[in-house]
């Protein structure tokens, strides 16, 4: 895989595109393959040039100080938060090319070259920003490249309990349905992977950072019920996280304490007959239950029962 690393960055650097997230609610036996899936399509980002059909301009910009099997463009730590970045001209037009702009999209002031081969830029704040190298070429004209750099420890991630996460199965409602806000994600990068987990037996679902923004939450519903768990009661887990080289950034939460119960089914025998009715209720040798007897135009009687 190493080996084969610098070859993807350099393809993606020459196309610009990348591939798009495939169905994210999955079997449990693939969501490590679905998370590897989305990891290695976003390794490295940026937007196809925009120019004039006529512009020969060249804007490619690399991560000089990110290295062969570095992470460009993304500074992954959870010790301080600047972020030195050191970028060189890659443009295949430097002979033509009459100046250069660089806009760090940090709020910084923008900066302009006539010639540029190296250049060094500190980000002092967390967060994800979109750099925009310009290049002009002789004749006047402008191509705009965007660059994703991210400044980011672990991602940002909360998984909140709504409220009333007890509830009951009824023959009538034999379903359940919550749903858990999912907040403190805006500032991930697209390449946060959201894998939730649920303890009563249903498969994990996988989100992508754009599923999981218009989403902002994540629904449940639950079939049955948790008095057989250990604690008597559900718990889901869910985890962010994204990759920086080698290294996977993680965040993770979990809302305990979702109570499901299910209702009973009132069922007793009475033998021995015949059965007739008493004046006075009967209480049940076996049961904690009185037992009145009363009459009924269609049956004849029926009896009823309270708890005592």
């Amino acid at each position: 895989m190493n080996i084969l690393l610098p070859l993807f960055y350099a393809l993606l650097m020459v196309t610009g595109q990348l591939p798009e997230p495939t169905q994210q609610q999955i079997a449990p036996d693939e969501v490590a393959e679905k998370k590897k899936a989305i990891f290695y399509s976003s390794v490295f980002s940026s937007t196809a040039p925009t120019a004039d059909a006529a512009c020969q301009a060249d804007a490619t910009l690399i991560d000089s100080g990110a290295g062969p099997f570095g992470s460009p463009f993304k500074n992954c730590s959870s010790v301080g938060s600047l972020y030195t970045l050191e970028v060189q001209n890659n443009s295949t037009t430097k002979a033509t090319n009459s100046g250069y702009k660089i806009d760090w999209g940090d709020g910084s002031t923008v900066q302009t070259f006539t010639t540029l081969d190296k250049v060094v830029h500190t980000y002092t704040k967390r967060g994800a920003f979109n750099l925009t190298f310009t290049v002009t070429d002789n004749s006047g004209c402008e191509t705009s490249r965007e660059y994703q750099v991210f400044n980011l420890s672990n991602p940002g991630f909360a998984v909140g309990n709504p409220g009333s996460t007890t509830a009951c199965l009824t023959p009538t409602s034999p379903t359940v349905t919550f749903s858990f806000p999912v907040s403190a994600i805006e500032s991930n990068p697209p390449t946060t992977v959201y894998t939730f987990s649920f303890d009563d037996g249903s498969a994990p679902e996988v989100y992508t950072h754009e599923q999981m923004m218009a989403l902002k939450k994540i629904t449940h519903t639950f079939v049955k019920s948790s008095c057989d768990m250990p604690n008597q009661y559900f718990t889901i887990s869910g985890v962010a996280e994204y990759p920086c080289g080698s290294t996977k950034m993680r965040t993770p939460g979990s809302v305990e304490g979702i109570v499901i119960n299910k209702s009973t089914n009132a069922d007793f025998n009475i033998s021995g007959g015949p059965l007739y009715c008493v004046p006075a209720p009967l209480r049940s040798a076996t049961l904690p239950i009185t037992l009145t007897c009363a009459l009924s135009p269609s049956t004849g009687r029926y009896w009823t029962g309270r708890k005592v």
